[in-house]
């Protein structure tokens, strides 16, 4: 249990005060304006845990790829993110990226389908670059939290970590001799002191369970649906859930053969309230997410 004195923690948040203000620990942007601002004005912040929840099919690790690619395009020099996946190998993640980056569509990467000039545009693309320069450090991990923790703290002391995701965070292994709920209890424990270890946000997606989808209220996601344990969110910062509203019974704002409606509902914020909803456009060919228009949920 956490006991420090208030003075102590009164101390840490005077710190981390001036070191906003004067811009020392600039927050990281998602690459899209509502989420940012929801994060708290400019995006990702140093030490902070966002869990992004969904349930299979919508495209939560293609979001969280999203964001990687965007946040990789502006890296300092001397920053890497670390992508994490507990279900796919690294080499499948990397084929995504490239297609996301290099805006091809993934069956005619897969099958080779695109001509010698569309093979120049993805060989050229500065995204690539970055990768040449281990900009970004892909790891498949099926173990613990705490095995991947000193992992994670080892590559740490060789590269400045700008930002860490872990894509699947619900697969990762729980200690032996631990219940379920002391397992994610100690997990997000590991995970917040990782965190604050390493000075980066951390960005993880989890499952949503499939029972949300039989009730006859509410069918939008809420902590306790979340895969494993609802501590995943409760023990986030910030805990948004991934929908469209298609498949929920709503009717799409776009109407387009590869352009869909996807929206972000907020169930946790560390800095204002919730079941606010983030609009985005889901380009399910090229797996691009943007911004898209104001969408209010209606209860």
């Amino acid at each position: 249990m956490d006991n420090l004195k208030t003075s102590a923690l009164l101390k840490q948040e005077l710190q981390q005060l001036r070191e906003r203000l004067r811009k020392e620990t600039k927050p990281h942007s998602s690459g899209y304006s509502a989420l940012d601002k929801a994060l708290g004005g400019g995006g990702f912040e140093a030490g902070t845990i966002t869990t992004l929840g969904a349930r299979p099919g919508m495209g939560k690790t293609i979001f969280a790829l999203n964001v990687v690619y965007n946040q990789v395009s502006v890296l300092p020099v001397d920053s890497s993110i670390i992508l994490v996946s507990c279900n796919d190998d690294s080499s499948f993640v990397l084929k995504r990226l490239i297609c996301i980056a290099t805006q091809t569509p993934g069956h005619l990467y897969q099958t080779a389908a695109i001509d010698l000039a569309e093979e120049n545009q993805i060989i050229s693309h500065p995204f690539l670059n970055k990768l040449a320069q281990d900009k970004l450090i892909l790891l498949s991990h099926q173990g613990t939290v705490q095995e991947l923790e000193q992992q994670l703290l080892a590559i740490g002391n060789q590269t400045n970590i700008s930002m860490l995701v872990i894509d699947d965070f619900h697969l990762l292994k729980k200690q032996k001799g631990s219940s379920s709920k002391q397992a994610w209890e100690e997990n997000m424990t590991a995970l917040q002191s990782l965190a604050k270890s390493l000075k980066s946000p951390v960005l993880i997606t989890t499952g949503v369970k499939r029972t949300v989808e039989t009730r006859k209220k509410n069918r939008f996601p809420e902590l306790r649906d979340l895969e494993a344990s609802d501590l995943i969110g409760q023990m986030a910062d910030f805990c948004f859930m991934l929908v469209r509203p298609s498949y929920y019974g709503m009717p799409e704002l776009k109407h387009s053969e590869n352009l869909s409606e996807a929206i972000l509902i907020n169930r946790k914020n560390l800095y204002s309230g919730t079941n606010h909803t983030i609009s985005l456009d889901y380009n399910m060919e090229l797996q691009l997410f943007s911004n898209g228009a104001n969408f209010m949920l209606k209860s």
